[in-house]
């Protein structure tokens, strides 16, 4: 759903390159600044996602920002905000934070003294996918393959810490690397940011907390904090659905996406395949690796698919982006595991016609990790998805 992110901001004031204050008018979701001189500098106060009591109106908490005395969980789409035209200029960041914090993220950080850092991406796009959390340190990491896969968490109950998750999350990467052959061509970060469920408010107050994002060498786990043995089996599962998002659609996706007009988002039609692949691949290696009875079964989406209408998975991504009233939000939740679950029975198809086309000697992730090594600095057009399975012998 479209997010009105100016909401979060307040306070905001612009000053040209004398010091004087600009002009500075609000329509919509855009903040224009007008003056006779330069632009200088921005001013503004930003308030945090988590709390926010609308639900069509507002972002869920791995994607956006929890501001406490004791952390900070930053996604900077929610911090910096977006500014058209500059999407690929280089972009720095400098961070002032108490002394005993440490910012635990993918992104290039650079020291300056205790409480200052200058974090830098190359684009605007690299800033987003980096997300940071600011906390007392609570991390710890393991190596696999030569690179190092980091672990940090902010626990506001206190139930859970790095140490606890570590054995889990080694293990999962573990049984990725012998499924696949595919980890992160770079280090890799796990945030996990542990909530106390007491301190929301509302009817709908957990509406989605209990939800994970993917980054190309990160992803971010919110949830309630409740002791981890409680939910590791969900874990199993999740932990590889975000990190194989590193394949599609991090790595392999449609030009709707490589050119996201974050203005007027239109969303390509292609969501079956970026989330229902990336969820048969986190169901196989539960079943091969870590789970007798995966929590996210082919048979449950069987069940679930034959109590849904038939329906065009594409244009169904299409229409995705809903109106901001409760019909359409109720719709969208309805209509969203549709992607994950009908996706997932496709994706199944798909697997099968490659093992009898191959006589069992290639499979989906073997294809799927190949387009990725092809487009992973490129992208297909969003009507050539067919022409490119055909290429790779999926379809005939």
């Amino acid at each position: 759903m479209k997010v009105n992110y100016a909401k979060f901001y307040s306070d905001f004031t612009a000053y040209d390159v004398r010091g004087d204050i600009m002009k500075v008018s609000k329509y919509d979701n855009v903040f224009k600044v007008q003056g006779e001189r330069p632009l200088q500098f921005l001013e503004y106060t930003v308030k945090q996602s988590l709390g926010n009591k609308k639900v069509w109106n507002n972002i869920i908490p791995c994607a956006g920002t929890i501001i406490t005395k004791k952390s900070a969980l930053l996604n900077f789409q929610l911090v910096t905000g977006y500014f058209e035209g500059y999407e690929n200029l280089p972009f720095e960041v400098e961070v002032v934070r108490p002394k005993s914090f440490f910012g635990a993220t993918a992104i290039q950080k650079k020291i300056l003294n205790d409480t200052t850092e200058i974090l830098s991406t190359s684009n605007y796009g690299s800033l987003i996918d980096q997300p940071v959390l600011y906390a007392e340190p609570d991390t710890t990491s393991f190596k696999i393959d030569e690179h190092s896969f980091n672990i940090a968490v902010h626990s506001e109950d206190g139930k859970n810490s790095a140490l606890e998750l570590k054995s889990g999350i080694k293990k999962i990467v573990e049984s990725i690397s012998d499924y696949s052959g595919f980890t992160s061509n770079e280090d890799y970060t796990f945030i996990f940011y542990f909530i106390k469920e007491q301190r929301l408010k509302g009817i709908l107050k957990t509406f989605g907390v209990d939800a994970a994002l993917e980054h190309t060498n990160s992803s971010v786990y919110c949830d309630l904090d409740y002791p981890l043995q409680d939910n590791f089996s969900y874990y199993n599962h999740v932990v590889p659905h975000e990190y194989f998002h590193a394949i599609t659609p991090l790595g392999i996706h449609d030009d709707k996406i490589t050119n996201f007009n974050f203005r007027k988002p239109d969303m390509s039609k292609h969501i079956w395949m970026y989330e229902g692949i990336t969820d048969y691949f986190a169901f196989l290696l539960n079943a091969k690796y870590l789970s007798k009875n995966p929590k996210y079964d082919l048979q449950s989406a069987i069940d679930y698919s034959l109590t849904k209408k038939r329906q065009s998975m594409t244009q169904s991504g299409r229409n995705i982006i809903r109106k901001n009233n409760v019909i359409s939000w109720l719709n969208k939740m309805l209509d969203i595991e549709n992607f994950y679950q009908k996706g997932k029975l496709i994706a199944m198809g798909l697997d099968i016609a490659i093992m009898e086309n191959t006589n069992g000697n290639r499979r989906l992730i073997d294809v799927f990790i190949e387009l990725k090594n092809e487009y992973e600095n490129t992208a297909f057009l969003e009507d050539d998805l067919k022409d490119v399975l055909i290429r790779t012998g999926i379809m005939v």
